[in-house]
């Protein structure tokens, strides 16, 4: 059996929304669609009592948050992790107004239909080199306002990924975006999809497995190492959320009292790619790892399905892993426009 802390996903998201604290830049062409505006201010209740649970009612919006409650729930790569017992200063953003005062009961999760993530897409890691040859721009500072759901469910059929949306959001307040926009010349890139950490220096990847866009946005493309204890690890720790609200967990779970990585369920194909060399030259040869087409999902081979995720003691959330697809390979529920990249 898998023992997993958290026992609400509101509260989980607390933690995120608290991570990323004091986030957002100046600059004037986000690059992430920003949340439809509302009619009406959506009222915010802070209450030590509800474990310091944000709640944003009936409406859009976001706050910056310098402090938080986190409920024993920690998130490791910022200093030593949050692990906060008060509440202490709170800012108003975009004209919401927030209460002077803590909230005299605790709403009913029910009514919290979105949390909001400011993020300024500055790592707060060691980075690589950028620009460099195979990524030509430079780290910026962006500003973004991801809105997830409160509520994530699990939907008839998976989302596919997408080079033009973000797959989530970690932490520190970095994106990840699975879906690489290069095309190779003599492959038709609408039925394959290059992996980009099959060969990383071939688009500037650094350490943690990330790069630059072209408007200085620092994305991962897999495993970060920096935000969760690889050397101690302590069961599953909460690194993120994914774009339909769902988790994305670190590498590491409590087994029945085994901590150990969970295991991918995708394997490399045997053969070689059944394709005609006139129409797709670049693809002739062996399934190699270069695109993601040439791996195959295997149930029940891994502990994991074919999104990269499961569920722990009721909550399901994506996990990282070492071997492809290294974070989410599908969604499970429904991605939010505020995901999508700007046109």
């Amino acid at each position: 059996m898998h023992h997993l802390y958290p026992t609400s996903h509101l509260a989980l998201m607390t933690v995120l929304v608290v991570s990323l604290a004091g986030c957002g830049g100046d600059s004037s062409s986000p690059a992430v669609a920003a949340p439809p505006d509302a009619t009406e201010q959506p009222e915010i209740a802070l209450n030590p009592l509800c474990l310091g649970e944000l709640l944003i009612i009936n409406g859009v919006g976001g706050v910056e948050m310098s402090n938080g409650f986190s409920s024993g729930i920690s998130i490791s790569g910022l200093g030593s992790g949050i692990q906060i017992s008060g509440m202490s200063a709170v800012t108003p953003r975009d004209g919401i107004e927030i209460s002077p005062d803590p909230a005299p009961s605790c709403p009913d999760a029910d009514q919290v239909e979105y949390i909001y993530l400011v993020a300024d897409g500055l790592p707060g890691h060691d980075t690589g080199t950028f620009p460099n040859d195979n990524a030509p721009a430079a780290i910026s500072e962006q500003d973004r306002t991801f809105r997830v759901t409160a509520h994530p469910a699990i939907v008839e059929s998976v989302t596919a990924l997408d080079s033009n949306r973000f797959d989530g959001v970690l932490a520190n307040g970095v994106p990840v975006q699975m879906r690489e926009s290069f095309c190779e010349a003599g492959v038709d890139c609408t039925s394959w999809h290059v992996n980009p950490l099959y060969e990383p220096s071939w688009f500037g990847i650094d350490s943690h497995n990330a790069h630059t866009l072209a408007d200085g946005s620092y994305h991962y493309h897999g495993d970060p190492g920096a935000l969760y204890n690889d050397i101690t690890p302590t069961g599953a720790t909460i690194i993120g959320t994914a774009a339909d609200g769902f988790p994305i967990f670190g590498p590491w779970i409590d087994d029945g009292g085994v901590i150990r990585k969970v295991t991918s369920s995708y394997a490399l194909k045997l053969g070689e790619r059944p394709v005609n060399v006139f129409v797709n030259p670049g693809l002739a040869g062996p399934w190699t790892g270069e695109y993601v087409e040439d791996y195959e999902y295997v149930a029940d081979s891994g502990d994991l399905d074919e999104c990269n995720g499961m569920s722990i003691n009721g909550l399901y959330g994506y996990f990282v892993t070492d071997d492809f697809p290294y974070l989410m390979n599908c969604l499970k529920g429904t991605p939010d426009p505020s995901f999508n990249l700007a046109p």
